[in-house]
């Protein structure tokens, strides 16, 4: 097995630190040159022909350009961008995504294996860290779908159905007040009593802090004040932060997607409830 990483910089203490995380976890071999190779090294996905240098460059001193917004990436290199590799979070956020597009696969920064014994090697590693293939449904990166027809009839006919997870129960509750069924976002809701007591029945029953502990529903959880109840899942900061990389500009410009809450434009998985950015597709 050969694992490989990317020429980082050897001094960065972040990189040193990540470098000691990857052999506890069994990586070795650690080899700048084959990540030389591997930048340029080309991977057909989607039936387009891409390398890591499709977005940043072959030479790690130039700004990049994602392929797919057109938007401009900071140079790799940690000459050029010395702020590159200090922050690991943001080092493992952007490979896992980055090699999902550029590989067809995920992968870590940890592991990269040769072709060799790749398949082996691979399945080894999901197998020991519980790395999961495929759609991430039922997993902690996802919320439950929306099981209740009135819920999905009445919250779906205008917009795309949000799942209850994506609020806290006290959203909902003030959602449903006669308050703001009067003037919901510059629409009038009129709903009989036993629509109005189901609807909100099932909203807090399937709120984020009632389906069972994820991903998704603690950071929206931890993202919210104590006491705060708001009514836009795509004014969360969680949410916000989760799309750092697109601008309103970006969003408004791309006429199949326009905002922030248009979530079944990106994620392909949004309808049952998998928010996972493996299964994202931003369309052009």
């Amino acid at each position: 097995m050969t694992v490989i990483i990317l020429p980082l910089s050897a001094d960065d203490k972040t990189v040193k630190t990540a470098l000691k995380s990857y052999e506890a976890q069994g990586a070795k071999n650690f080899s700048a040159e084959k990540g030389k190779q591997m930048w340029t090294q080309e991977f057909t996905v989607d039936g387009e022909k891409r390398t890591c240098a499709t977005c940043h460059m072959t030479d790690l001193t130039k700004v990049g350009k994602r392929a797919d917004t057109g938007k401009a990436i900071d140079p790799m290199s940690a000459k050029a961008n010395p702020q590159r590799y200090t922050d690991i979070n943001f080092i493992e956020k952007w490979f896992k995504r980055n090699c999902k597009w550029t590989w067809g696969r995920e992968f870590s920064t940890a592991v990269i294996y040769s072709d060799d014994d790749e398949d082996e090697g691979y399945e080894n590693y999901r197998e020991k860290n519980q790395v999961k293939k495929g759609f991430f449904s039922g997993s902690s990166e996802a919320v439950p779908a929306t099981t209740n027809a009135v819920f999905k009839k009445e919250c779906g006919e205008c917009q795309f159905s949000y799942k209850a997870a994506l609020l806290p129960a006290r959203s909902w509750q003030r959602m449903m007040s006669d308050k703001e069924l009067a003037d919901h976002f510059g629409e009038e809701l009129d709903y009989d009593a036993t629509t109005k007591q189901e609807l909100l029945k099932y909203m807090q029953a399937n709120a984020a802090e009632n389906v069972g502990n994820s991903k998704v529903t603690s950071a929206i959880l931890k993202s919210v004040k104590a006491g705060d109840a708001p009514l836009k899942i795509s004014e969360l900061s969680y949410i916000i932060r989760k799309h750092d990389d697109f601008s309103a500009a970006e969003l408004k410009n791309n006429p199949k997607v326009k905002t922030l809450g248009n979530c079944a434009a990106c994620h392909m998985t949004a309808e049952q409830g998998n928010y996972h950015e493996d299964n994202v597709k931003v369309p052009r």
